[in-house]
């Protein structure tokens, strides 16, 4: 897909952006990316048309826990419920 939109000479490094950000693909970045402009535009995505708002948020969630783990934002055990409890 990548090769359908970008430059060849830009394929390689739009691939490791999108999975330095969390992703499988250039193609799951790029829907993310209109999702989420759907989302604050408030224009109805064709993306989502099969996707309830929870099947989205629970998507979100773990995308986002993938992007932090990633880049290295995770908490120990200990800290986690530590946290855990601060919100009860």
């Amino acid at each position: 897909m990548a090769e359908k939109i970008f430059d060849p000479s830009e394929e390689a490094a739009i691939e490791q952006f999108a999975r330095q950000r969390g992703y499988r693909t250039v193609k799951e970045y790029m829907r993310s990316l209109i999702e989420l402009d759907a989302k604050q535009t408030g224009v109805p995505s064709p993306l989502l048309q099969d996707i309830d708002e929870d099947d989205a948020s629970i998507r979100a969630s773990i995308q986002q826990g993938y992007r932090e783990v990633l880049s290295g934002e995770v908490l120990t055990e200990d800290q986690f419920w530590k946290a855990v409890a601060r919100d009860e």
